[in-house]
This record gives C-alpha cells, structure tokens and sequence, in this order.
C-alpha cells in the first residue's frame, strides 16, 4: 500500500515527537528547580545498607514533627520553653540529617545534568527539523494546497496523545485525536488497538476519580482553612499560628511582664537584653493570609471545571472510538495510574475501589506473567521448528542448551511472586487503617473531653463577618438568685439566642464529624481485615509469614502519628514497623514496587533476552498497521536528498549498522 507523501509526512511527524521530548525535559526541570524538595529520590542508607525513597520536603516535615514532640514531653505547659526547645531539638535533628540532606541535593544536581543534556540534544534536533518543516510548508503554499497531515505509527500517537492526558492539554488532545482518526481512516484500521482502548478507559476512570477527590478537598476547606498554611513573603502562616503568634507578642509587650524581666535582670545583675516580640502589622498580616486562602479555594474550583472538562472529552472520544469492541474490553492501568488510582480513592472516599485496588494491582500482575509465558511459548516454538526469521544463521545464545522450568514449578514461582507483592501491601494497608482508626478515635475522646474550649468559626448572618467562639462564652451564666436567673431570661435579645444556637449546632456538626470519620474507618479496618484473610487463604500463607509493603506517603503518615501521638508505646511500635520496612528494603512507590516484581516474572523465564523480544511482532497489529511502520521505519535507509540531510544521515546510520550485522552474521557462522 503507497502512501502518498510518506517522507514529508514522517518530517513533519518527528518534528512533533521531538517537540513533545523538549516539553517534557522542560517539564521535568522546572519540578527539580521550583519543586525538588518534594522529589522523593532512591538512596542508599548507610546505617542500614538498604536503599529507599525520600525527600527532603520527609526529612523536614519529619524533624519539625519530632522536635514539638519531645519538647512536648519536656515542657506540656510553658509555651515559651516548649517553644525554645522545639527550635534547640530542630537543630540537633537537622544536624544528624546532613549527610542525607548532602545526598538528596546531589542527587537532584545529577538529575538535572542529566535532563538539561537530554534538553540540548532534543534542542538541536528540534532545530534540523523544524527547518525541513518549514521548507515543506513553504513548498505547499506556492502550489496552494494543504500541508499534508503527519505519519504516526500506533505507538507514536499514542504516546504523544497519553503525554497529552497527563497534561490535561485539551488543544493538543483534540489536535492528536482528529490526526488519529485521519491516519487509521486511510490505513483502513480502527483509531485504536484494543490495548489502546483499554488505555482509554483508565484515563477516564482516573479523570473521575480526581473529579471526587478535587471536591471532596474543596468541602473539606471550610473545616481546615485555619490550619492552612499559605505563603506571605518569606514567610507560611495559617490562621492558627498567627493568632498564636499575635497572643505571645501581647504576653511579651505586656507591661507587668516588661516589669518582671527588668527587675530579673537588675537583681541577677545580667546584661542580656530582655526578649522583645517581634512587631508584625499584624492585621495587615491577617488581610493577606486571608486573601491568599480565598484564593487558593479560587483555585480549587477552577481545577474541578477544568477536570470536568477533561472528563467530557475523555467520553466524546471514546464515544467517537471505531473498535467495534470497544464496550467489552476491561480497563489498562499502568503502573502510575494504579498508584494514583490508589491514593485517590482514598481522599475521595470511596471505599469499594479503594478495597479493589489491590485486586487491580494483582491483575495488572497476572497480565505482565501472562506477557512473559506468552513471549517464552513463541520463543521456545521457534527454537524448536527453526523459524527465526531476523537471522537466518543459528546464534550461540540459541545454540547454548537452556534447562527450561517446568510449567508447574513456573506457576508455584509466579504464585508465590504475586502472593509476596499482595500479601505485603494488604498487610501494610491494615495496618495503615488501623492507624487511622486510633487517631480518630483520640479526636473524638479529646474534642468530648474540652468540647467547652473548642473554637468554632460563627459568620454574622448580618455583616457576613467571622469570629471564633466557643461554647463556654454562649452558655448561660450560672446564678445562685431566682431573681437573676428570671432577669437575665427577660432581658436577653434574639441576637443572642441565635449566637448561641448558632455555636451549639457547629459543635454538634463537629461531634457528629469526628463519629463519622471514626465509624469509617473502623468500617475500613474490618474490609481490609477481610481482604488479607482472603488473600491469606488465596496464597496458602500463615499471617506471620506476611512482611508489610509501604509507600513512602504511608511511612510518612506513620512518622507523623508517631510524632504526634503522646502515648509512647504507640510510638514506640510505629517507629518500630518504620525501622524494620526501612532495613528490609521493603519501601517503595507502587509504580516501582510493581515494576520490580514484574522483573522477577523474568526469572521464570530464562530463555528470553530483550534480542529475542525486540524481534517478537505484536499480534494484535493488523497487516495495514505493520506495513505503515514498515514503511516509517524505512525513512532511515534511503538515498539522500538534497531537500533534507536528516535522511541522509539516517541512510548512512543504517549502512553502518546493516554492515555491522553482516559482520556479526559471519563471525557467528564461524564460531558455528
């Protein structure tokens, strides 16, 4: 089948690709320069040997959590010394912390080397091709027709368009939609390989999924908007701190205690100077946190249009979608997506794909294993008949006698792969909800036993202003005359009575808050509790046996607990179970964790190498689809044009290396 104006077309193509790359490295530089404290980097621990995630924004989060904890142990009372200490064990950590600190800052340096080179290369590509494009473009506009479409092979546009979904770029997700339909229309195939389609579908379930949890953050705002920190200058403040903050600076300028420190310093004869609060324009101050706040919850609304709006496009495209079986095809995941799908369902609520998640991984498990038996039924079949079409004289490789598992201890090694993976993150899982459970419960416990003294924000149905209250400032005062008791009913206002019923309803919102999220995650507890035993009978395996598999987002939040908790023992035991997943190299990201054990899968199957694999044809690709690539990869073995030197230097590429094979070919014929 002749393409009319393949190699122009294929120009204009790799000039996308190309262009795609430089985006992304542009991407990913930007995220290590304004972001890279919170790039969480695979290093080596020297205490323990083992290598792990972390970043720097863990570390840091971890010493500040840390240093309040023991200062609350030492000081639960004085807010000054608590405060002194906090700032002293903060320095102390930091200081334990250099080396790895030294690490991850080197590391991020490697990294963005390694992405700014990557960036040049891409560059100067970018630069050869964008010239041929525009001696194209002039070319058709002195014949007055159209610039022909570009040439993508399946996996081209499909991974320009999967880039695209990831960046939630609308323009180019219809720009690459409308060049896939053309292509497919003209090589008589359907815009997507099923695999792709399956794709499809994860994106969209994905799409939904951050639709939920997008409002679910935004309804949750209202409730955490004091205790959000937002950047002001320099500086982050939330609103508690700035109250605190503001109610120290009044303790310091406070005239009996300016008189109290003058006098020490006079009797103990010191020539230190009293400590004098920092003056701050404080409601200039509280104008800023406050606009910064309303902005950001601008920004969260702006984010659940613009997810819908994805979302949409997402449908209409599969909806336009011409693989007759495109409805009876069960969702892709990759890697990533299952991590994210993970985490999102988790903020969102929703239990049951939560629970599932872990079923998903699995599958996405059993489909790499089938992958693999798959390739290494085909690759043995070809030994066997000797039909290996790539080379047409035997390979020392295939010569060498393979001692081939047997199909049931191959099966009794991917069962036990699978069930070390599974079995791990259900136990880490539990483990988790459990967590989440003993803090609600210590919420619940701890607002019921000072519900008097819990603020509540109360806005003025009249003005529309907010003011903190708490219940002990509504309730009545207590008279011991029958008199007072009868004038204080007569005399109080409505204004009054609506404040006062006002607090009393968001102290029992806020009561009925904390019994919700308490029953849920006890709800959680027991699901996941039933999952493992299920897992535990699936995989034949005794629950001590079962070692837990975190992320590093997981052993953060038990950091955190860990450091938060008063109860000692509780800490005692999380930082334990931190310490030993830490030791036995058993933290990862899920997109890695999966990889890794998709990796052993290749253990299983000896007889592949990635030369045998490369020359395994896909079988879902239709005929027209093979010879479109066919004739894209021919691009880089033709005879030079003088219109373009890319291709001759592709040419000459390609002699080389067919030289360099016929080379290899006779001296393979020699040592046979």
């Amino acid at each position: 089948m002749r393409i009319p104006n393949f190699s122009e077309r294929r120009i204009l193509a790799e000039e996308m690709l190309v262009a795609a790359e430089i985006i992304r490295r542009e991407r990913n530089i930007e995220n290590l320069v304004e972001h890279g404290d919170k790039k969480r980097f695979k290093i080596k621990d020297d205490v323990t040997g083992n290598t792990r995630h972390v970043s720097l924004f863990d570390i840091e989060r971890k010493i500040v959590h840390l240093s309040h904890r023991k200062a609350q142990l030492t000081h639960a009372k004085n807010v000054e010394k608590r405060a002194e200490l906090a700032a002293k064990f903060s320095q102390e950590e930091r200081a334990k912390h250099t080396p790895l600190i030294q690490q991850l800052d080197t590391i991020r340096l490697h990294v963005l080397g390694f992405e700014n080179r990557h960036l040049t290369q891409a560059q100067e590509k970018h630069t050869r091709l964008h010239n041929q494009k525009l001696l194209i473009e002039k070319k058709y506009e002195r014949l007055k027709t159209a610039v022909p479409l570009p040439l993508f092979n399946a996996d081209e546009i499909q991974g320009l368009q999967s880039e695209a979904f990831r960046e939630q770029n609308l323009e180019k997700i219809l720009l690459f939609e409308s060049i896939r339909q053309s292509n497919a229309a003209e090589l008589n195939r359907p815009s997507r390989r099923e695999r792709d389609v399956r794709e499809l579908l994860a994106a969209k379930i994905v799409a939904e999924l951050k639709i939920l949890a997008a409002e679910k953050r935004l309804g949750d705002f209202p409730a955490n908007k004091d205790f959000v920190k937002v950047k002001i200058g320099n500086s982050f403040w939330s609103h508690r701190e700035l109250d605190q903050h503001e109610l120290q600076a009044a303790r310091k300028n406070d005239l009996w205690t300016q008189v109290k420190s003058k006098t020490s310093e006079l009797l103990l004869l010191s020539h230190k100077k009293s400590a004098s609060a920092v003056k701050l324009d404080y409601p200039a101050l509280r104008k800023a946190v406050e606009d910064a706040l309303e902005n950001l919850e601008n920004a969260r609304r702006d984010e659940i249009k613009q997810q819908k709006e994805f979302s949409q496009i997402l449908n209409k495209i599969f909806e336009a979608e011409t693989n007759p079986n495109k409805t009876k095809l069960p969702p892709a995941f990759s890697a990533y997506e299952l991590s994210e799908a993970e985490d999102l369902a988790l903020v969102a609520g929703r239990e049951n794909f939560y629970e599932n998640a872990l079923v998903l991984q699995e599958n996405w498990l059993r489909e790499k294993l089938a992958e693999n038996l798959d390739r290494e039924s085909v690759s043995k079949e070809q030994q066997t008949a000797g039909k290996i079409r790539i080379q047409k004289h035997a390979s020392p490789v295939f010569e060498t006698a393979v001692q081939f598992q047997s199909e049931s201890e191959s099966q009794v090694g991917a069962e036990r792969i699978i069930g070390k993976f599974v079995l791990g993150r259900a136990e880490a899982r539990s483990l988790i909800a459990q967590t989440n459970t003993t803090e609600a419960q210590e919420n619940l416990d701890r607002y019921n036993r000072d519900k008097l003294f819990v603020k509540h924000r109360i806005t003025d149905p009249k003005t529309g202003a907010e003011r903190e209250l708490i219940l002990r400032d509504v309730e009545p005062k207590k008279h011991y005359y029958l008199l007072d008791r009868v004038l204080e009913k007569a005399l109080k206002s409505q204004e009054l009575k609506n404040l006062r019923d006002a607090v009393h309803q968001a102290a029992l919102n806020k009561e009925k808050e904390l019994t919700k999220n308490l029953k849920d995650a006890q709800h959680r507890v027991l699901r996941l509790e039933n999952q493992k035993t299920m897992m535990l009978e699936k995989y034949s395996a005794a629950p001590g046996e079962i070692q837990p598999i975190f992320t590093p987002k997981e052993t953060a939040a038990l950091d955190i607990r860990a450091a938060r908790t008063l109860d000692k023992s509780e800490a005692d035991r999380l930082e334990k179970i931190v310490g030993v997943a830490e030791k036995n190299n058993t933290v990862a990201r899920i997109q890695d964790l999966l990889d890794r054990t998709a990796k052993e899968f290749q253990l299983l199957t000896p007889s592949l190498t990635k030369k045998t694999e490369s020359k395994i044809s896909p079988e879902n690709d239709s005929i027209e689809q093979r010879q479109a690539i066919g004739q894209s990869r021919e691009i880089s073995v033709r005879s030079a044009n003088s219109e373009t030197s890319l291709r001759a230097s592709h040419n000459n590429a390609g002699a080389e290396t067919i030289e360099h094979e016929k080379a290899v070919v006779k001296e393979k014929g020699r040592i046979r």
